[in-house]
């Protein structure tokens, strides 16, 4: 099998390193990415854990069924390695996660159990994936719970009632469409497209009417991922939002 593990000099491994007493054996495992919890976006599918062992190891899923452990020759999800005092290795791993195509967020863990001669350790990385797109205009507003964690988005752009073009802003990690409903004062020029980032621009009608007027847009990605975006004009003669 080639290898894929780069080493690491201990110049840069002090920390959480624990020898035997007899100094013959020298062990470490900690995550390098993610640092903290990994932000996913709902259309987000791949990712990957990357970490420093001295030892084997092997890595699973931790009672997270919509995440898989991925397996390759260049990224195997486990590996015997003799353990050296001297030498650490840097290993990576990809992992694959579910559309998120609910109407709330979830948490889900990856573990990486690194053992060999008297040492046994499982440390965890973390994933947090929303349940709606990367969309960057409108802006996003946020709902949070009491400990000040995101758990809703709202998409809503307010326009004026001369306002006669917009942008929609967004990341995509799959293909996707734009569905606009009938009779909408909000046109895109475009309505699909491959994933990456995209600026859409928008024709807007005046708003002729007495009262402000609202529609939805909806951004759907090929893999069932969807959020909702919403535009508001305002009415003649009502103020302009800033």
């Amino acid at each position: 099998m080639r290898k894929i593990f780069f080493l690491l000099s201990l110049a840069s491994l002090f920390t959480a390193l624990v020898s035997c007493d007899s100094d013959t054996y020298r062990h470490n495992t900690s995550i390098v990415y993610p640092y903290g919890v990994k932000m996913l976006f709902a259309d987000q599918t791949q990712d990957s854990v990357l970490f420093s062992t001295f030892d084997s190891y092997k890595v699973t899923t931790n009672n997270t069924p919509w995440m898989r452990v991925l397996t390759s020759e260049k990224y195997p999800s486990s590996a015997t390695i003799p353990n050296s005092y001297y030498n650490s290795y840097m290993c990576g791993v990809k992992v694959q996660a579910e559309p998120n195509t609910s109407d709330k967020c979830r948490m889900g863990y990856i573990d990486v159990h690194s053992f060999g001669q008297d040492w046994d350790q499982t440390v965890s990385a973390g994933y947090y994936q929303l349940c709606w797109h990367n969309v960057m205009h409108p802006a996003p507003d946020f709902t949070r719970d009491a400990s000040g964690n995101v758990i809703g988005c709202k998409y809503e752009q307010v326009d004026s009632f001369n306002c006669v073009v917009d942008t929609l802003r967004f990341q995509a990690f799959d293909k996707w469409t734009l569905s606009v409903p009938e009779g909408s004062f909000v046109m895109p020029k475009i309505t699909s497209g491959d994933a990456g980032y995209h600026t859409l621009i928008l024709s807007v009608s005046r708003n002729e009417g007495t009262s402000t007027r609202s529609t939805q847009l909806t951004l759907k990605s090929d893999n069932g991922a969807q959020t909702i975006v919403g535009f508001k004009q305002k009415a003649k003669g009502e103020k302009s939002p800033l």
